[in-house]
């Protein structure tokens, strides 16, 4: 008896869809080499102008796209589009084909199509704030999330994407909600769990964390990333052993993993066994000899060791797999200063150099500097994302935003035009001077990031870098009154310290002789290389000090 698969087959519309469902059955049941073989078929039999012409290509076009024939699944998809421009799932589709080939904005243009051609399609709406998050456009992402959660309450995936944009944007209180929400729909879920832990971490809620990692290692025991995110908490808690372990296991199931290789050896290194983690560094550095943070890593141990011929020789090392490297620059400075080479240490953080503090005198959009303040006063202490004393940040007794360049920007998009203009010039004149390291890799393009600090009476900041940055900068848009030149305890000021707050964070150590510390006013923006140690000296008053911080960083 002939099956339908191998008659010669019914070319009417009736015969034509019967056809149709049998290739859908061979799909969906994994047999794609049959379901090809009948959808092609009909696409040959069937007339020009046949309704499911377009039906049959997006079909072949997912075959296609499941076989890993990708420029023929785009092919099939296209042609699908240009008889059905309004078919959602063809645009998704498409999507899914450019994300698999890497081109993330053609991926965002396919799945905004779907949503405008269905905005009830939740998957769509899914993979668009997947794909916005790896653009790292994280409020557009949280809206396209959550509307994928609400069409879809019970898919856990987008619960925890959902979580993890709310997470970016400083939303703590719903990132948890979102990851819970995640975890008890798949109670195995792994990643929701290490998501989760990663939101507790973040706000310094550490036994919250610990727990959340720990669920995370239980359901997945061979995830390397989950016993060293577990490991890193642990040290943070000061259960050094564990944490140790944790690493261990972790290097176990992701032998060369450069993190843990790194963290291990600091946790070694600060448990007193001194050669061990010493090996585990060089063991790093061998495994990953471009990976600068090793090498910055383990000169900083051999600082604190008091090996300053081998630490000035290993944060040189990082230099030249890096060069321009933030951190081995800090480190660098005091390394030099701690074995009696000031003059070294000084041309190296060259205050008179580098520094540049200059008022904004307009702001576009705005009638004076002063009513941008105002302005911008109200857009943070409204923010969505402002919270108290963030222990994963600088600030101390204070508040501190997320990402201020998500929509709605508001006076923040002013405010950025202003900073990549004086970034921009910043880069320029600096690279027409003489040589130094600081500028032996300059970038060519920025990005930008921008947060705000609230700091109210007994508000500071510790002394810190950036790290990640080539380029940092602050702007005042509120400056208490009893922040004066007059005030020799310069209370409230920004300082630059010299030497020792290189190596001890606390505020008192930025006061140090050598020091440039420079008075905060309202419409003052100080620009400075992202190596520079910085600060906040404590002040008591009534009134708020609010500022923006923003770092210009290689694109």
């Amino acid at each position: 008896m002939m099956t339908p698969s191998d008659s010669p087959g019914d070319n009417s519309p009736g015969g034509r869809s019967q056809a149709i469902e049998e290739g859908r059955r061979h799909h969906h049941a994994g047999r794609l080499d049959e379901a090809r073989a009948i959808y092609e078929r009909v696409l040959a039999e069937a007339p020009e102008n046949a309704p499911e012409k377009a039906d049959v290509l997006h079909m072949l076009g997912v075959v296609a796209l499941q076989q890993g024939r990708l420029d023929n699944a785009l092919e099939r998809i296209e042609k699908a589009l240009a008889l059905k421009p309004d078919f959602a799932l063809a645009h998704n589709s498409a999507g899914s084909v450019h994300q698999r080939l890497g081109r993330t904005d053609d991926a965002i243009g396919s799945f905004r199509a779907a949503v405008e051609a269905d905005p009830e399609y939740g998957n769509a709406h899914f993979n668009l704030g997947t794909m916005l998050l790896v653009r790292h456009q994280h409020n557009e992402a949280a809206r396209a999330l959550a509307r994928a959660a609400e069409l879809r309450p019970d898919f856990a995936d987008a619960h925890l994407k959902l979580g993890v944009a709310y997470k970016s944007l400083g939303r703590h209180g719903q990132a948890i909600e979102a990851l819970e929400r995640a975890a008890e729909l798949k109670p195995d879920f792994a990643d929701a769990y290490s998501s989760l832990g990663n939101v507790h971490a973040a706000i310094g809620e550490l036994e919250k964390a610990e727990a959340a990692y720990g669920k995370a290692v239980d359901t997945d025991p061979g995830s390397h990333a989950a016993h060293f995110n577990l490991g890193n908490v642990l040290g943070r808690l000061g259960k050094r052993e564990q944490a140790i372990a944790s690493y261990e296991r972790a290097l176990e199931i992701e032998p060369g993993f450069a993190d843990a290789q790194g963290n291990l050896a600091e946790a070694l290194f600060d448990a007193g066994e001194r050669e061990r983690a010493f090996g585990v560094f060089r063991q790093a550095i061998d495994d990953h000899p471009a990976e600068a943070v090793l090498h910055w890593m383990f000169a900083s141990a051999l600082l604190k060791a008091g090996d300053l011929d081998a630490a000035l020789e290993t944060v040189d090392a990082g230099l030249d797999a890096a060069p321009g490297s933030t951190r081995n620059l800090s480190l660098k400075a005091a390394v030099l200063t701690a074995r009696g080479e000031g003059k070294a240490a000084r041309a190296l953080v060259d205050f008179d150099r580098f520094i540049e503090a200059a008022r904004i005198e307009r702001v576009p959009g705005f009638d004076s500097v002063q009513a941008f303040n105002v302005a911008f006063r109200d857009h943070i202490e409204s923010h969505p994302t402002l919270f108290g004393d963030p222990t994963h940040h600088a600030t101390r007794h204070g508040k501190h935003t997320g990402e201020l360049l998500q929509e709605p920007k508001g006076p923040v998009a002013a405010l950025e035009q202003i900073i990549i203009e004086k970034g921009e010039a910043y880069r320029r004149k600096m690279t027409a001077g003489p040589a130094h390291p600081f500028l032996a890799a300059p970038p060519l393009r920025f990005s930008l990031t921008v947060w705000a600090v609230v700091l109210p009476a007994g508000g500071y900041q510790t002394a810190h870098i950036h790290p990640d940055a080539w380029l940092s900068g602050v702007y005042y848009a509120q400056v208490p009154e009893s922040i004066t030149k007059e005030d020799e305890s310069h209370a409230g000021w920004i300082a630059f310290a010299e030497t020792a707050a290189m190596l001890d964070g606390e505020p008192g150590t930025l006061q140090e002789k050598g020091a440039r510390l420079i008075r905060p006013e309202e419409g003052l923006m100080v620009l400075f290389p992202s190596y520079f140690y910085h600060g906040t000296i404590p002040f008591e008053t009534d009134e708020t000090r609010i500022s923006v911080a923003f770092d210009l960083m290689p694109a």
